[in-house]
This record gives structure tokens, C-alpha cells and sequence, in this order.
């Protein structure tokens, strides 16, 4: 049995380096990843599945059928779905990190770890996660006020304030995982994060593109199944057939619904490592973190 390549998250890289560790960490590391989202992702997966599903049947209904109920109830449902995503879409990222953070710990020995060790990550993670993304989107819906404010004068000021509002939100890409990784403080990761990732802005709009472009093809063939269980549904029920007296077609758009959530939630995980790693760029190249683990690794021999 080959012994796998440790990836350390503090290095200098190039562009394709990061996705060539990004795509290696998860060859490396799937099965783990897989048994925490089956464990944890699901269960809201499969709540959600059920939103996902009502949702369908209350559009048909209003669109085949003109039922006023159906409308009145589509706010809760679709609430409901979105309320499960998110949290479901947390916990993923949840996961993310947690498996990233004792990999690095562990120097990537991943074989025994057992749901004690991995409830502790998770417990201190989550605490850590939750407090830094109601600072990022209370910082956020700040600056989106100041630029309605300014662009309710002309919308000329839309120009200026509208890019400024994007590079804003750019320079926050690393306040989760400093805080995460580093343990520092709220205020000293927001700082370091507009600080670094200022100078590093290049490399974050390259990933988020190219990630982006990858988990969107991906997300699309994943969900394509639910689409045509879909077009099978309206195709019954324009053609005076009942689709839910088929409880095929009921399975399996309930089925495809919870497998297309998880998949597209799995394929969003890969965007979630490169920029880790594009943080890891960022800091070895701010604080030269390799260059001192080199020098300890030297001292120890």
C-alpha cells in the first residue's frame, strides 16, 4: 500500500497546485467525509426532500389546478426548504473544516479517528463558524445599506459603490477560516482577513471562478434526474393524468429531490477546501508559516 501524501494547508502555491491539493485532500480523505455527511446531512436532507417535493405539488396545483390553499401555503413550504439548505449547507461546511483541521493536526494520519475526537472539532468549530458569519453578515447588510443610501441620491453613485461593495465582501473571504485555523480574535481576524486578502484578491477571484464553474456543471448533472422527474409530473398532469396516483413517479421525486441536495451540497465542499487552501497561500506568503516548520522539522533532527 502506497503511504499518502501529506498536504500541508500553509504553503506557497501556484494556481494549479491549489486545485491539484484541493482534488488530492478529498481523494484522500472521502470516506471520512462521506460518513459525517451521511450522519449528519442527511437527516436535513431528507427533510428537506420533503419541502422540496411539496413545493412541486403545491405549484402544480396552483398552475393545473388554480387552488388558492395550495398559493396561501407555498410561502411556508418554501421557507421550510430553504431553512433545511441552509443548515444543511452549514453542517457541510462544518465538516469541511473540522476534517481539515485534524488533518493538519494529525499531519494526516486519518485512520482512527473515532466520533469523540470528531465532536469535540465540530463543538469548538461550530461555536467559532456561527460567531464569525453573524459578524460577516452583519458587516455585509452595513455596507449594503451605506451603498442604497449613497445610490438612492443618482444612480451614478451605483458605479463606484457597487464595485466597492464587491472588493468589500472579497476582503472578508478569509475571516472564517483565520478565526477557524488561527484562534484568534473576531476583531484581529477581521483585520488580518481585509489586510490579506487585499493583496491576495487576484487569487480568490481565480478560484471562485473556476470552482465556481466546476461545482455549477456538476450541480447541474446532479440535479438533472429531479429535473426530468419534474417534466414527467407536468407532462401527467397537462395531459389530465394523475401523477399522484403513481407512486413511482412519487418516489422517485422524492428520492432524486434528497440525492439531488446532497449532491449539490457535496459538489459546493470542493469550493469550500480550494479556498482553504487559497488561504493557506495567502498566510504562508504573509508570515512564511512553512519556512518555520522547515526550520523545526531541522532542529528535531
Amino acid at each position: 500500500m502506497t503511504e499518502l501524501r501529506f498536504i500541508p494547508l500553509y504553503k506557497v502555491r501556484t494556481f494549479s497546485e491549489k486545485l491539484n491539493d484541493t482534488f488530492e485532500f478529498i481523494r484522500q480523505n472521502w470516506r471520512l467525509l462521506l460518513k459525517y455527511l451521511t450522519y449528519m446531512v442527511l437527516p436535513v436532507a431528507l427533510v428537506g426532500g420533503l419541502c422540496q417535493d411539496a413545493i412541486m405539488k403545491n405549484s402544480f396545483d396552483v398552475v393545473f389546478s388554480n387552488d388558492l390553499d395550495a398559493a396561501f401555503a407555498l410561502p411556508v413550504k418554501v421557507g421550510g426548504f430553504y431553512a433545511c439548505y441552509m443548515l444543511a449547507a452549514f453542517l457541510a461546511t462544518l465538516i469541511c473544516y473540522s476534517v481539515m483541521r485534524l488533518y493538519q493536526q494529525r499531519k494526516g494520519d486519518m485512520q482512527d479517528i473515532g466520533w469523540p475526537e470528531m465532536r469535540h472539532e465540530m463543538w469548538v468549530n461550530f461555536k467559532r463558524m456561527f460567531i464569525a458569519n453573524l459578524a460577516i453578515t452583519f458587516m455585509m447588510m452595513m455596507a449594503l445599506g451605506v451603498m442604497v443610501l449613497l445610490s438612492a441620491a443618482t444612480m451614478w453613485f451605483l458605479l463606484v459603490t457597487l464595485p466597492a461593495f464587491v472588493a468589500f465582501v472579497l476582503t472578508l473571504t478569509y475571516v472564517v477560516p483565520i478565526y477557524v485555523f488561527e484562534e484568534r480574535t473576531l476583531t484581529e481576524s477581521i483585520a488580518d482577513s481585509m489586510r490579506i486578502a487585499s493583496k491576495t484578491m487576484g487569487g480568490i477571484i481565480g478560484v471562485a471562478i473556476v470552482m465556481g464553474i466546476l461545482t455549477s456543471i456538476l450541480s447541474t448533472f446532479i440535479a438533472l434526474p429531479y429535473y426530468i422527474i419534474l417534466m414527467v409530473r407536468a407532462a401527467m398532469l397537462s395531459s389530465a393524468e394523475s401523477a399522484a396516483s403513481n407512486p413511482l413517479v412519487e418516489i422517485l421525486g422524492f428520492v432524486f429531490s434528497v440525492f439531488s441536495i446532497m449532491g449539490i451540497l457535496a459538489a459546493s465542499m470542493t469550493m469550500i477546501f480550494a479556498m482553504n487552501f487559497q488561504y493557506g497561500h495567502a498566510l504562508d506568503k504573509e508570515y512564511g508559516y512553512s519556512v518555520e516548520d522547515d526550520i523545526k522539522e531541522f532542529e528535531e533532527l
